[in-house]
């Protein structure tokens, strides 16, 4: 536009040069848009820099070789079981798999105080040591593999605007695998024929939850 605004002679003192490109659909646009901001962190884009979940849902063993779960800041190297926005919905999500698959308060840092007994209704004693080490690591696998089935994996494939094919994003176990283009007439009965058909982007939380909102 032509409003001599501060900000745009800021703009036309510091621009040098406009490359785009092109993309199929406007939910592709935006992907790669979010992608570009996150790899070139650029000035004036302030908007999404601060979207990103704070909180992980990470599993260790400890000394006895119990599996445990725990409720912390997000570590960046580090791989996550889940993912959260804020604490609260983290330990939420945590008590409801404790609840569901009787696993151990103290184990799972919810229960903090100096009583060596869990809290839990549903613990069998792998607090103190009572209960069987292997039976007790089962469940807490079991609510890993229940949270991992939640999360969902799907494509959005729409007819491309301007090169005869259908745009394609994939979403794998919740994340975002990545996208590209396919013949109108490409069908595949297992998701690795998919995969070797598209380009792998990096993830990030704003684009998954962009994706999974137009999903919807």
């Amino acid at each position: 536009n032509n409003k001599p605004t501060k900000q745009k002679q800021e703009f036309q003192r510091n621009v040098h040069r406009i490359s785009y490109q092109q993309c199929g659909t406007e939910l592709m646009a935006s992907v790669l848009e979010t992608i570009e901001i996150k790899r070139l962190w650029p000035k004036y884009n302030r908007a999404i820099k601060g979207y990103e979940a704070r909180f992980g849902l990470y599993l260790f063993e400890d000394g006895r070789g119990y599996m445990r779960l725990a409720v912390d800041r997000k570590h960046k190297h580090l791989s996550a079981v889940h993912l959260f926005y804020s604490r609260h919905e983290g330990i939420t999500e945590l008590k409801r798999l404790v609840k569901e698959f009787q696993l151990c308060n103290k184990l799972c840092f919810i229960d903090r105080s100096t009583d060596p007994v869990c809290s839990a209704d549903g613990c069998r004693g792998a607090c103190t040591g009572a209960e069987d080490v292997a039976e007790y690591n089962k469940r807490v696998q079991n609510a890993i593999a229940q949270l991992t089935q939640e999360l969902p994996s799907f494509a959005i494939r729409e007819r491309s605007y301007f090169n005869h094919q259908d745009s394609c994003i994939l979403m794998e176990s919740g994340r975002f695998y990545g996208m590209g283009y396919v013949p109108p007439d490409f069908h595949f009965t297992a998701k690795d024929e998919l995969r070797n058909q598209l380009q792998e982007y990096p993830e990030y939380d704003f684009v998954r939850n962009m994706i999974k909102r137009y999903a919807l």
